[in-house]
């Protein structure tokens, strides 16, 4: 039977070649060490990812920006997740949230381990809280995912068949082999090109599925939310971050950013990030809640 290390591998690697979008090896840097990038599964837990964060991402005082922090836990805990699962499902994010920890400093190049618990995975829903701490074991960040599980009849017959499944591993692997691996971006605007309100939908902004990456949807609110504060509110970091409903998918030629400021204790942004196309859902909306620096 495949252990669930090999499979993670099979997987890490088809996806930082798939031609469907980019935004985690590309963006985040998320590649496996056998492809000369940081992050690897532990041998004795699923659930416990070491990777980095991307030096292009480095925050102010070594506090990094959230939204990566986001990022990266949607990266680790779809991994973890799927591993756990029975049918090996990667699902699609109804809910992804984090919050920043005080001690949460880090400095450029400094490794990142992801411990996702998976609550649940069920017929049609996943339920995983994730702790993310530095190497020396400081806790960094803590989130929540819930995923829609199902995939179709044809994921269930195939991929999530246990005695199908090393064969469709094999073919995988065959089938990334005819793709280069993404390169790395070096910077943010490498990634989201000269961002305002609008932004054309690449698939660097993409996962491998070809939707807007919950991870992007993420930088772009806070992007937004950052250039949307007042002088009034200056001394702030981001506590809470939550993602709803990713319904963008690359047809759509670009997202637009919509903000807007609503009083209390403490600042709060709403953003709704929309599809280009008339009539279209919005892609994905965020809260990013401000409060006193940690």
């Amino acid at each position: 039977m495949m252990s669930s290390k090999r499979l993670a591998l099979v997987f890490q690697r088809a996806l930082a070649r798939a031609p469907g979008g980019r935004f985690g090896p590309s963006a985040l840097g998320f590649k496996a060490v056998e492809d000369g990038g940081s992050v690897s599964v532990s041998a004795e837990d699923s659930g416990v990812i070491k990777m980095q964060l991307p030096r292009w991402s480095q925050g102010e005082e070594g506090i990094p920006p959230l939204a990566t922090i986001v990022a990266l836990i949607d990266e680790a805990s779809s991994y973890s997740m799927a591993l756990a699962d029975k049918k090996g499902r990667f699902g699609v994010s109804v809910l992804l949230e984090g919050t920043l920890l005080p001690e949460s400093k880090i400095g450029v190049g400094e490794g990142l381990v992801a411990t996702t618990r998976v609550r649940k995975s069920g017929r049609t829903m996943g339920f995983a809280d994730i702790d993310i701490c530095a190497e020396d074991g400081r806790p960094i960040a803590r989130g929540r995912h819930i995923k829609y599980l199902q995939m179709g009849s044809i994921f269930a017959d195939n991929v999530g068949s246990a005695a199908r499944l090393p064969f469709v591993a094999s073919l995988i692997e065959s089938y990334a082999k005819r793709f280069p691996l993404h390169p790395t971006a070096s910077d943010f605007d490498e990634i989201f090109g000269e961002f305002d309100r609008e932004v054309e939908l690449q698939p660097i902004l993409c996962n491998p599925w070809g939707s807007l990456h919950g991870g992007a949807a993420c930088l772009l609110a806070e992007t937004a939310a950052q250039r949307l504060k007042t002088a009034g509110t200056h001394a702030i970091s981001l506590t809470a971050c939550f993602l709803r409903s990713l319904k963008a998918t690359s047809r759509s030629r670009s997202v637009s950013v919509d903000a807007n400021l609503r009083p209390g204790d403490s600042t709060v942004v709403d953003a709704v990030l929309s599809s280009a196309v008339a009539g279209a859902p919005p892609a994905v909306d965020v809260t990013v809640r401000y409060g006193p620096s940690p």
